[in-house]
């Protein structure tokens, strides 16, 4: 049977240490994930790093980006009512001339991105009898495109369609390593004297 000796096992245990220490010390990887990797820090597999600042688009700037068709980037009035016609115009309608609420996923998918992005379903169906009209339908992406109008210009620009992403610090409760236990800003504890 073999039995390690002091000295290697000493050495063993250094080296360990050493790299265990390493580590330990090392920087985090640069921000918006790996050099080489996708925009937006997503990973391979799909997951996306957190957002720490800077600045994004909310998914319904993606539709009201299409709109552009004078290529000035922005939209305007007559844009957005032929838009917003454009896309009606591709909704499964039935013969009532309303489109069913849960065929809204399937829009959303495609013009927004995702199924779950909003303005969902059930922000279009103002009544809630589960089915959505032109005028419901108009009247929703005319209230986020109004939302998103910061200077109520009627006109929509690329600096309006962007929101600017909150700065979280490390050690904040919920996020990172170590959270924050739940405790409030400035650290809990005996209130000043």
């Amino acid at each position: 049977m073999f039995e390690p000796r002091p000295a290697a096992l000493a050495v063993t245990s250094i080296l360990l240490g050493a790299l265990l220490i390493a580590a330990c010390t090392s920087r985090p990887p640069p921000r918006g994930g790996p050099q080489g990797g996708p925009p937006g820090g997503a990973s391979p597999g799909g997951q996306t790093a957190s957002l720490n600042g800077g600045q994004i688009a909310r998914p319904i700037a993606l539709l009201f980006t299409g709109m552009d068709t004078g290529h000035d980037y922005a939209v305007g009035p007559a844009e957005l009512t032929a838009g917003i016609s454009a896309e009606w115009a591709h909704l499964p309608v039935t013969s009532r001339g309303t489109v069913p609420a849960v065929a809204m996923s399937d829009w959303a998918e495609t013009a927004l991105g995702n199924p779950e992005a909003l303005p969902n379903h059930i922000a279009f169906d103002v009544n809630l009898d589960g089915q959505i009209s032109e005028e419901e339908f108009r009247a929703r992406l005319t209230d986020e495109f109004d939302r998103l109008d910061r200077d109520h210009n009627g006109e929509l620009t690329r600096a309006e369609m962007l929101m600017d992403v909150p700065l979280r610090s490390q050690g904040s409760a919920g996020g990172g390593m170590g959270g924050g236990g739940g405790r409030p800003p400035g650290g809990g504890g005996r209130p000043p004297r």
